[in-house]
């Protein structure tokens, strides 16, 4: 599998990922802090070799198409931690214009969205731009959040699977 980890923070979805068989992995963060510490932490598993890391915002420099991308957006656009990666929306926006061209045909991109950043935005986008989507809910710490499931195809799961399916 090839794994696209953007916004990879301390690198650890792309380090189980890596640990769990994904051949090639490419994890980026736009955070010069969160690079370091996501190099270390390759490092540390000794996964140099199986993670290219860059410093780079969303699909900026990345070439092809992925079996898996995994996204962590800034979803509060009230944070100061993502208040200075500029407009929250826009950079949301930016993401869901280019996944589907960076997914492989059978590829599925998930995004961790949390009750507290504007869902309502996330899927107008989603359905203006005819992303076929599904998504999965959890309340944990009083915070309710979601892991959309991007594909290019139609979704085909069992209806006690789908929560909500769009377009």
């Amino acid at each position: 599998k090839k794994v696209l980890d953007i916004g990879t923070g301390c690198g650890v979805l792309s380090i189980i990922c890596a640990q769990k068989g994904a051949e090639h992995i490419i994890a980026t963060d736009i955070d010069p802090m969160a690079v370091t510490n996501a190099t270390r932490n390759i490092k540390r598993f000794g996964l140099e070799d199986k993670i290219k890391l860059s410093r780079t915002n969303l699909f900026h420099g990345i070439e092809g198409e992925h079996d898996v991308i995994l996204a962590n957006l800034p979803i509060d656009p009230n944070s100061n931690t993502w208040k200075k990666l500029g407009d929250v929306d826009k950079i949301v926006k930016d993401f869901l214009e280019q996944v589907c061209l960076k997914l492989s045909d059978d590829g599925i991109a998930l995004i961790p969205w949390a009750s507290f950043g504007n869902l309502d935005y996330l899927r107008e986008c989603m359905l203006a731009l005819n992303i076929q989507y599904t998504f999965k809910i959890e309340n944990t710490f009083g915070v309710i959040w979601y892991l959309f499931l991007i594909r290019k195809k139609p979704f085909i799961l069992r209806l006690s699977e789908v929560v909500w399916l769009a377009p």
